[in-house]
């Protein structure tokens, strides 16, 4: 057990990075932590930004890229991705995808329809899955293009998105296992996991 007696009061997204270092968010407090394996109190990030605004709105899911010294985090209550500096847990200022157009199509590139769910990233791909739960569609956004994830006017790199509501139920946990050509998505009000082929998924979408 770690933290039994510190500072969690509502843990739900959790990842984890090379060196066994766990990074919890806490949907209660909206802060993110820092544990050793050992389960010490490491650090806790940013939780307002240079105008002491609250970054995160019911925190949730968690994704890294260690390569890109990348932390995602998902902010349930305003249908957005927050972006922070892994290594200092600085807020970035920047986000990935927001939510669709007031009165826009159902389904937009880049866009959630109304709820935000699982994240994940496929780090040798450099692709970053996202469950839109309401579509019950897993988008996929290149973190390869640059500054475009994090530019609206781009879609956010969207490259296309997979599956829909004939498919999931309650599109949620989506985990990305590039070493063995895998992705599992929890199907929520289904009751289920899914398990699709990732090379399958990107060919047919024209990822390389």
């Amino acid at each position: 057990s770690i933290a039994g007696d510190g500072p969690l009061v509502d843990p739900t997204g959790l990842a984890v990075d090379s060196t066994d270092t766990l990074y919890v968010a806490d949907q209660n407090t909206n802060q993110i932590h820092v544990f050793s394996n050992s389960g010490e109190h490491l650090d806790t990030f940013d939780v307002t930004d240079s105008f002491g605004n609250t970054i995160l709105w019911k925190v949730e899911t968690l994704a890294i890229d260690e390569s890109r010294n990348l932390l995602f985090a998902t902010s349930e209550n305003e249908v957005t991705i927050e972006v922070f500096e892994l290594s200092s847990g600085t807020y970035l200022g920047k986000q990935v995808t927001e939510i669709r157009e007031s009165g826009g199509p159902t389904l937009q590139p880049g866009r959630i329809t109304a709820s935000i769910e699982g994240i994940g990233t496929d780090i040798e791909a450099g692709i970053l899955f996202v469950n839109d739960e309401e579509a019950g569609r897993m988008m996929l956004l290149d973190m390869n293009a640059g500054e475009d994830p994090f530019d609206p006017a781009a879609d956010y790199a969207f490259r296309g998105a997979f599956s829909s509501t004939a498919h999931f139920a309650g599109a949620d946990g989506v985990y990305p296992a590039e070493e063995f050509d895998r992705v599992a998505v929890a199907d929520q009000n289904s009751s289920r996991v899914q398990v699709f082929l990732l090379s399958e998924i990107y060919e047919a979408l024209g990822i390389d």
